[in-house]
């Protein structure tokens, strides 16, 4: 088994693990954790988790990576199961994301096969965190932006399944500077530059 631990910022109750392609910033309040429904889009390819989690709190994620064909354990009591599916994941290496408006990718140090995985997503002390949060936001003055440290933890289970993703692999997007200097060097090349 592999594993892994992070400890990510979140903001605006954004969390996501996904590959690098994956459209992970969306709102998710009320929702549960999951994925989006198929589309066969970059969306697909991450698992959105519905954190408590706000102004730049810093959360521990740990992710499992359970051999093929083997069970997903089950963690102590102290977990709370809060959803389990599948998920594709076409590009590595996979990334913990947050953010809303400038969306923060972290790499996981996972030697991952790109394919369709089975998760479970536990979590532990969210309502506890949503209780901090409330009462610091009554209490916090404009001095004070910092949220105290998350009370909310994540465990994260994978496990490689035998189903194919016949959705290709996106190709990588350029940025706005890189598409600009693209198009300068083919005017350039074309005699128009």
């Amino acid at each position: 088994m592999q594993t892994t631990h992070i400890s990510v910022a979140v903001d605006q109750t954004v969390l996501a693990v996904g590959d690098r392609h994956s459209v992970a910033y969306a709102v998710l309040a009320g929702e549960s954790t999951g994925t989006r429904p198929p589309t066969g889009g970059d969306e697909d390819c991450a698992l959105h988790l519905a954190t408590s989690a706000d102004w730049q709190q810093p959360v521990f994620v740990e992710v499992d990576v359970i051999p093929a064909g083997e069970l997903l354990p089950e963690p102590d009591g102290t977990w709370q199961l809060d959803g389990e599916g599948v998920v594709p994941f076409r590009v590595m290496p996979l990334q913990v994301m947050t953010g809303l408006e400038d969306p923060v990718g972290l790499d996981l140090d996972l030697d991952l096969t790109p394919g369709i995985y089975r998760y479970r997503a536990w979590v532990r002390g969210r309502e506890e965190n949503r209780t901090l949060i409330e009462s610091w936001l009554d209490a916090k003055t404009v001095d004070d932006l910092t949220a105290p440290a998350s009370l909310e933890k994540w465990l994260i289970q994978l496990t490689l399944t035998d189903q194919h993703d016949l959705t290709p692999a996106p190709r990588a997007r350029l940025t706005m500077d890189e598409l600009g200097q693209l198009l300068k060097a083919k005017r350039a090349a074309d005699g128009r530059g």
